[in-house]
């Protein structure tokens, strides 16, 4: 018996021993390092998390049109000049970068005001191309896309389809709805510059054809009218989700930006505007419009392109509350138009007349075969101080009830028949109305290009403007003609 307890203990105590210079082990692995060591432990950690950051920012934009790396060198343009490369964005990019933007401000006024990303990627597809278009003595183009930029942007992505062999423009634009085929179809966009390829020959910045070619390409965009159980189920995924309209667009099988409108018609408020609703919009627009305004002497003053151009409508709605981007949008154009006219009937009677023979006078005259070439701030001047959108819904209204078949018909054609069947009889109303001479034709008064900022908003609390006439107030036809693009 005790022979057997010393064994026990012997055991214990060998036990106990081993656990101890375990023990010892550890603590002397535990010694502090050399600092040269604890250095470069440092850099590979910062090294590693480096990358996994890179890779999982690579990963959140694959399918956006940030897919290519910042040091990613510049293609040959087919300008001549010599080529942008990696090294002067890159490496020295904090050098290169103020000769850029000056010459870039050339073509896009503000541009110093972009991302430094989304500089790189200006210089990157933009500029080349921008330089191509001045010696050409071809101008950058804005708003609405004509039917030539169109079919040059879809035969461009056909081209590409064809070079890569991928069998859908959706894939070039969605490559996430396809995650079998995603790193190919990135791959190929990659290796073959499918960004400079797009934009080919359109004098537009890169980025906004990109934009027009996910609309253009998204199959979710034609799936007809929203049914009654759409908009129940709309109004419940945004519920779910909030408005996060690309997770909406994947569970619904429509575009994003159609659920966007579709929601906002359904959240808005209809009928007329009472007065709360008016004052809560005067005010939006006047906070926004405020910082563009110039001092002149103990007064502000404003230019009238900015009261109604590039104003941010969905943030005015959001402060609105009560009515969508559209309606806050329409409602605007209407008050002011009163606002810049003092309330005076600039299409009435025989100025009605006079107005519309000069239109059609300045639209032939224009010699333009699409839409999107009209400039309509210049055509103001046939109607007096009024906004673009003023003449667009007038224009409009001429087109839809003195035009058979305007539906059917090109955009020249439309202004060949307002100008050889509509403007005589015009003309001949017109002398009746007068009983004069056709000489003595009313003249336009001359537009105002600054106005007293107080003339447009005045005091806060007055904020109800004039009320409108059964003409001036057609929100179908604005809606029409002002959501065009």
């Amino acid at each position: 018996m005790p022979e057997v307890c010393d064994v026990e203990q012997s055991e214990r105590k060998k036990k106990k021993k081993a656990k101890k210079q375990q023990g010892e082990q550890k603590e002397g692995a535990a010694v502090p390092a050399e600092p040269e060591q604890e250095e470069e432990e440092a850099g590979k950690k910062r090294e590693k998390k480096k990358k996994k950051k890179e890779k999982r920012h690579s990963d959140q934009e694959a399918d956006v049109p940030e897919e290519y790396s910042w040091t990613a060198p510049l293609e040959e343009s087919d300008t001549g000049e010599q080529p942008l490369n990696a090294e002067g964005l890159g490496i020295h990019w904090d050098a290169e970068k103020e000769k850029f933007i000056q010459e870039l401000k050339e073509f896009i006024p503000n541009v110093e005001q972009r991302t430094p990303r989304a500089l790189y990627k200006m210089v990157k597809y933009d500029l080349p191309r921008f330089r191509a278009f001045k010696r050409e003595g071809r101008a950058l183009r804005r708003g609405r896309y004509s039917s030539e930029e169109n079919r040059r942007l879809v035969q461009n992505v056909k081209d590409f389809l064809a070079l890569t062999g991928i069998d859908s423009g959706t894939k070039l634009f969605y490559p996430s709805r396809y995650p079998e085929e995603k790193s190919h179809i990135v791959k190929m966009k990659n290796q073959y510059k499918f960004h400079s390829r797009m934009a080919a020959g359109i004098c537009r910045p890169w980025h906004d054809i990109y934009t027009r070619g996910r609309k253009i390409f998204d199959e979710y965009n034609h799936k007809g009218r929203f049914t009654e159980e759409d908009d129940n189920k709309l109004r419940k995924l945004q519920q779910l989700h909030g408005n996060n309209w690309m997770k909406i667009s994947e569970l619904t099988g429509r575009s994003s930006h159609s659920l966007e409108l579709r929601f906002s018609q359904l959240a808005a408020n209809k009928g007329a505007w009472t007065e709360e609703e008016l004052a809560r919009l005067t005010h939006a627009v006047r906070c926004y419009t405020l910082w563009l305004a110039e001092p002149a002497g103990d007064s502000l003053t404003i230019r009238r392109e900015r009261l109604y151009s590039k104003l941010p409508w969905t943030e005015v709605a959001s402060q609105v509350q009560t009515r969508n981007w559209s309606q806050c949008r329409i409602k605007w154009m209407a008050i002011l138009k009163q606002k810049m006219t003092a309330g005076a009937q600039v299409y009435r009677g025989r100025k009605s007349l006079e107005a519309k023979i000069r239109l059609i006078k300045a639209l032939h005259a224009m010699n333009v075969e699409d839409a999107a070439e009209v400039n309509w701030e210049d055509l103001t001047q046939a109607i007096g101080d009024v906004p673009p959108s003023y003449v667009q819904s007038k224009f409009y209204k001429l087109k839809v009830t003195q035009v058979p078949l305007w539906q059917t018909m090109s955009f020249g054609d439309v202004i060949d028949f307002l100008y050889d069947k509509v403007l005589p009889k015009l003309e001949q109303r017109l002398q009746v109305c007068r009983g004069h001479s056709r000489d003595e034709e009313g003249a336009v008064s001359t537009q105002q290009e600054i106005f007293l900022f107080s003339d447009i908003f005045g005091d806060e609390s007055e904020m109800n403007p004039e009320t409108e006439s059964e003409e001036e107030a057609g929100s179908g036809v604005r809606k029409v003609c002002w959501g065009q693009d």
